[in-house]
């Protein structure tokens, strides 16, 4: 169940600098200094307040610092979901999840496959469950443990891993990095990830337990840098792609729960480039998203009575038979995302761009389209809701997102 502390007072003596940060109580206060507690509200209060607000965007992190992320902060509540989402904020949760899984003879295999913003959230799922998994990472020929290999993530951003835990014999936590950007529909076919695709759409192989994808920036950011196309021509490459692998996606959907992870969107106030800016734009992703649901809805016959009746699975999201059986469009992370992008306005607009609360991980203000971690942790909460609340026999309120 989810539990928030009693809230405490701000101390808001030795601010830094002339900036009166009072006048932004959405900054990170904790990170920013001068705070002498970081303070906490309580999960009624919260509750309301959320409900109360037009704009996530007016949420404060400075109250949720000390929590794990807004999910919990929110007392499990978010305005646009009809259920409440538990905040697995102990790692252990997952553990006992998997565990149970596991005993009852079933593998867990969790799939990553796509660009950096899949490998961002493959590293947040590793990151967050590892102080219970101690997960060994593999890739090339080497294998490590998981702090280890994320000190040196960034060169190798571009690799394949899994992870295992002796712990959990018989769970995978694989990461693919797929970059989706072929444009020649006579080379479509023959891509990595089609070809992975196919063979578990057309049944050649066994697919994971879940897939998490998501794709569409690098193609865009590729095509418009190094290829030096119009915006017709690379959107109409994204069609192309959408049009191949979102009917793929429904025929693994039948067998396997699929989510598609919607975008992160640009900020506008970042250090991006010129070119950046005219790829990255609101309009080419509403775009690509239109498209690719167009080819979800239309793209593949599926079967509307493929549901198992047992209450039991009813219950479990992981299970592709037990609810909906179809691809999942995981979108209810977007408005979180949007939430941090108002924090980095109201920092730029007080000049404070060069503060580590800025350009740190946390928010990611720096970066032009990458989720920050808080962002990221909340995705990976709704994650564990979908894996996980059945297993722990949560009640019927919860739900993963």
């Amino acid at each position: 169940m989810i539990t928030a502390p009693s809230p405490r007072a701000i101390n808001t003596t030795s601010l830094p600098g002339s900036v009166d940060l009072r006048r932004a109580p959405h900054l990170i206060a904790p990170r920013l200094g001068g705070f002498q507690d970081s303070p906490h509200i309580a999960s009624a209060t919260v509750q309301k307040t959320v409900k109360n607000r037009q704009s996530f965007g007016r949420i404060s992190t400075s109250d949720y610092e000390n929590l794990a992320n807004r999910i919990e902060a929110a007392g499990g509540v978010l305005p646009y979901v009809p259920c409440l989402i538990a905040s697995y904020s102990d790692p252990t949760n997952f553990y006992t999840c998997a565990k149970r899984r596991l005993q009852n003879g079933s593998p867990l295999w969790l799939y990553f496959m796509g660009d950096s913003k899949i490998r961002d959230l493959f590293d947040e799922f590793l990151t967050l469950t590892d102080p219970a998994c101690n997960y060994i990472v593999s890739y090339w020929n080497l294998s490590n443990p998981w702090p280890a290999v994320r000190k040196n993530l960034f060169f190798l951003r571009w690799s394949d891993m899994e992870a295992t835990t002796p712990a959990l014999l018989g769970m995978r936590v694989t990461y693919t990095f797929r970059k989706f950007y072929s444009m020649e529909p006579s080379r479509l076919n023959d891509t990595q990830e089609i070809t992975q695709l196919r063979l578990w759409a057309s049944g050649g192989e066994p697919p994971p337990n879940l897939l998490v994808i998501g794709y569409s920036t690098w193609m865009m950011l590729w095509h418009k840098n190094a290829n030096k196309l119009g915006i017709l021509d690379f959107l109409d490459g994204l069609r192309q792609m959408h049009s191949l692998v979102m009917p793929l996606l429904q025929k693994i959907s039948q067998r396997t729960r699929v989510l598609v992870l919607c975008q992160s969107r640009f900020r506008p106030y970042s250090d991006a480039s010129l070119k950046q800016r005219g790829a990255l734009t609101p309009a080419n992703f509403d775009w690509s998203e239109a498209t690719a649901l167009y080819f979800l809805r239309h793209g593949a016959e599926v079967n509307p009575y493929a549901t198992i009746v047992q209450s039991a699975l009813l219950l479990d999201n992981l299970n592709s038979t037990s609810s909906h059986s179809d691809v999942w469009w995981w979108d209810s992370g977007l408005p979180l995302n949007l939430a941090a992008h108002q924090e980095c306005e109201e920092l730029h607009r007080l000049k404070l761009t060069d503060h580590p609360v800025y350009r740190d991980s946390f928010l990611s203000c720096n970066d032009p389209h990458h989720a920050g971690r808080l962002a990221n942790t909340d995705l990976v909460v709704m994650l564990l809701n979908m894996i996980c609340n059945s297993v722990l026999q949560l009640d019927q309120r919860h739900c993963c997102s």
